[in-house]
């Protein structure tokens, strides 16, 4: 069990032509310790999931760009990520679009809410965040230029607190 916070939960995930990087704010110094604070992914599709309790489930870094198993890997995964689960994404340098299996992830993140992973391109930034189930997609961005650096934020609202 994870180190409960009391406040909003700000998440962002950044993307850009180098790495990208997913950072998180909370007034709770705690529960910061608890997150890890920053996690750097590589090339390819980078993601992390978050439970309702604002804890990380996981970390995990697909390189899209030069195997096309891992991106089938990536749409399986992403495909499978409990409802409920608050899932960001973020591209690091490039992702390739091999063929069918690229028409495969465009569908599964359109399905998560995605609006412009159609724009993604070679060295093309973009990040994404969603709440796995709701079909909507919370922020998104995508870059318009090769390695424009971009970056996406939501809050993640604090859970109720009982009043005794």
């Amino acid at each position: 069990m994870g180190v409960a916070w009391i406040d909003d939960l700000n998440v962002r995930p950044e993307s850009s032509g180098g790495s990208p990087r997913f950072r998180v704010e909370s007034p709770s110094p705690e529960f910061l310790a608890s997150w890890n604070l920053l996690w750097v992914g590589g090339r390819g599709f980078n993601t992390v999931t978050v439970n309702a309790a604002g804890e990380v489930l996981e970390v995990r870094s697909f390189d899209a760009w030069a195997d096309v198993n891992e991106l089938r890997n990536f749409v399986t995964y992403v495909g499978n990520v409990p409802t409920g689960t608050l899932l960001l994404i973020a591209v690091g340098d490039s992702i390739s679009q091999f063929g069918g299996v690229w028409q495969d992830a465009v569908a599964v993140l359109e399905r998560l809410g995605s609006k412009l992973i159609r724009q993604v391109g070679w060295r093309i930034s973009w990040a994404f965040i969603t709440k796995v189930g709701t079909g909507v997609g919370l922020a998104e961005a995508a870059g318009t230029s090769q390695w424009q650096p971009i970056s996406v934020e939501w809050t993640l609202p604090a859970p109720p607190r009982c009043m005794n």
